[in-house]
């Protein structure tokens, strides 16, 4: 409230709202996104200035070409990040992503999840809604393979559906399902 200039910005950005898009806080810090559309290309500005006077650390930032929007990203649990490449995220994005969680944080495994075409995140295909339990479009889980990165291991395939059962992670299914 007493920063005039991110005021002044923030009061001719109505999208400004939507602030999960920005960042994502990991560990002790946030890392900054690099969102989609040019009209929200600087919006990361305003949560880095409030992180700045709230001493919470930038971890990171998501440089182009890569790009990210916090709709696309997950905690499964404190140690796993679940990142859907969509419409919304490119894979340098989420290599980017990975090289500051892997250093920056307790997140020790990322799950790229392949998404469907036409899918701006991955909250609108898969979401936890409880510890145990996701609501989920399990079909459009299925089509592609997802990319498991775990520190200090090679990256591998792996089925997300296969994963959530491995899990013990229950299903609501998603209308369309």
């Amino acid at each position: 409230k007493d920063d005039a200039e991110a005021m002044a910005y923030i009061n001719r950005r109505p999208n400004v709202m939507y602030t999960r898009d920005i960042s994502i806080m990991a560990g002790t810090g946030i890392i900054l996104l690099n969102l989609a559309l040019k009209g929200r290309k600087f919006d990361e500005w305003v949560v880095q200035r409030a992180a700045a006077r709230l001493g919470i650390p930038v971890l990171g930032r998501i440089e182009p070409p890569g790009i990210l929007e916090g709709g696309g990203l997950q905690f499964f649990d404190e140690h796993t990040l679940l990142a859907g490449l969509c419409d919304r995220a490119n894979e340098s994005a989420i290599h980017q992503l990975r090289d500051i969680l892997f250093t920056q944080t307790p997140v020790d495994r990322l799950i790229m999840i392949m998404m469907p075409e036409g899918a701006i995140h991955i909250d609108g295909q898969f979401l936890m809604i409880d510890e145990k339990l996701a609501i989920a479009q399990k079909s459009s889980l299925q089509v592609y393979p997802s990319i498991l990165f775990e520190k200090g291991r090679p990256t591998r395939p792996i089925w997300f559906t296969d994963f959530l059962e491995q899990n013990n992670i229950g299903f609501a299914s998603a209308p369309g399902s």
